[in-house]
């Protein structure tokens, strides 16, 4: 039987995160995994807070986190542990030769698809939008084949959020990719990669944009943790160069879950892959082990504690068979349900409010240790991060990433 300091459950955001935390701080560390989480739809950004209460964009990130309520997760950590999370991370990137950019006294702007701008937090170097407030000439690149990315839209909304005074330019970009089928954003950062694929696209740009643009593309820029084609664009083209958010598959979400796990490796991280944890064995209010199931055996893990960052119910780490009984599979963990299940959602879908639905998750301390029924802990050894959480509406408030990134840390450095 294999024995750890710490299990993390769960390859998300949140999962990688306190694997590393934990790495850090000298723990023996096993990451049980079951697919590769949902850095394919990660944008990559770390959005802290934006709208903490309704609407309107709050001043700054951390302003945004001070007005919350008691249950929201950030306000149970407290703000000096969400500075240290940050700064953590913030450490971490540049230690990989990857670094964001950003702060909580400030909010960055990056630039959508669909040609809004929208306030995050910490950054990639290839998204920072608040170039375009700045500069005059905006240059939109769109490639044939490539699906769901519409640069007419986009330079309408544009017009709208930037101001029509700008000289908005569109130019169509060529991708000699040999394929039956429409292109993704990943097969042109591949593309990209290649000192042909670059330098085809370098050509068909060169005359077209001129010096001292903005120049916004897909996230394109490469499939690799690294700023060498954003910068080699930035120099040729001598213009600033930045990516857009854009649909699945996310080429800097999967950036970032590159980084975080060569971080993991070189710290020396035990990854258990493909496995799928069935069930845990516990007793006296500690748990002595999980029990993974994969396509060979079942095998089963110890450790002294344990890190729950399974997600929510699109990551299976929430179940819901009957409605309206929801549960967590693995330690059997109560679900907290805010009011009756005829008020889990707002009338609009896309209303001025949060959803009551959003909030569904695991009530816990402020070490991130579960809570049954009554508010007394359900677990002792036990910690729980990211999107199995009560008590937020990540989409709402815009606080996915960073909610996953806080409480990842506190789970870690509250043993």
């Amino acid at each position: 039987m294999i024995k750890s300091d710490v299990i993390v459950i769960g390859a998300g955001f949140a999962g990688l995160m306190a694997a590393a935390v934990s790495a850090k701080c000298g723990k023996k560390v096993t990451l049980i995994t079951y697919g590769s989480g949902t850095f394919p739809l990660n944008s990559g950004l770390i959005d802290i807070m934006a709208r903490p209460i309704d609407e309107t964009v709050c001043a700054t990130p951390l302003d945004g986190i001070k007005a919350l309520p008691e249950a929201h997760p950030y306000t149970k950590i407290g703000t000096d542990i969400v500075e240290a999370a940050v700064a953590f991370f913030m450490e971490l990137c540049e230690q990989e030769n990857y670094p964001y950019s950003g702060s909580l006294t400030k909010h960055q702007w990056v630039v959508t698809a669909l040609g809004t701008m929208k306030p995050t937090c910490l950054v990639p170097k290839t998204m920072l939008g608040d170039i375009c407030l700045k500069n005059k000439e905006i240059v939109l690149i769109g490639f044939n084949r490539l699906k769901d990315h519409y640069i007419h839209v986009m330079k309408e909304n544009l017009e709208q959020s930037l101001g029509k005074e700008k000289n908005y330019t569109s130019i169509m970009v060529d991708a000699d990719i040999e394929s039956g089928r429409d292109l993704s954003t990943l097969d042109i950062a591949r593309w990209l990669n290649t000192p042909q694929g670059y330098e085809s696209c370098l050509k068909q740009l060169r005359g077209s944009v001129q010096a001292n643009s903005v120049v916004i593309l897909p996230q394109v820029l490469g499939v690799k943790p690294d700023y060498a084609i954003l910068d080699k664009m930035k120099k040729d083209l001598q213009c600033e160069v930045l990516e857009s958010t854009g649909l699945p598959p996310a080429a800097n979400g999967l950036r970032l879950q590159s980084m975080l796990l060569g971080y993991l490796k070189k710290n020396n991280v035990t990854m258990v892959e493909n496995a799928k944890v069935i069930g845990s064995t516990v007793n006296n209010q500690t748990c002595l082990s999980i029990t993974t199931q994969n396509a060979a055996r079942e095998q089963t893990y110890q450790a002294d504690h344990f890190i729950l960052a399974t997600g929510g119910f699109y990551g299976g780490g929430l179940q819901m068979e009957t409605f309206p009984i929801i549960k967590e599979p693995i330690f059997n963990i109560p679900v907290r349900v805010k009011g009756n299940p005829e008020e889990w959602a707002n009338e609009k879908l896309f209303s001025s409010q949060k959803q009551p639905f959003a909030e569904v998750g695991i009530e816990t301390d402020e070490k991130m240790r579960p809570l049954d029924e009554v508010g007394n802990c359900f677990i002792k050894n036990v910690f729980v991060a990211g999107r199995n959480l009560s008590g937020y509406d990540f989409c709402f408030e815009q606080s996915g990433n960073g909610v996953a990134l806080v409480s990842a840390y506190q789970a870690a450095m509250s043993f």
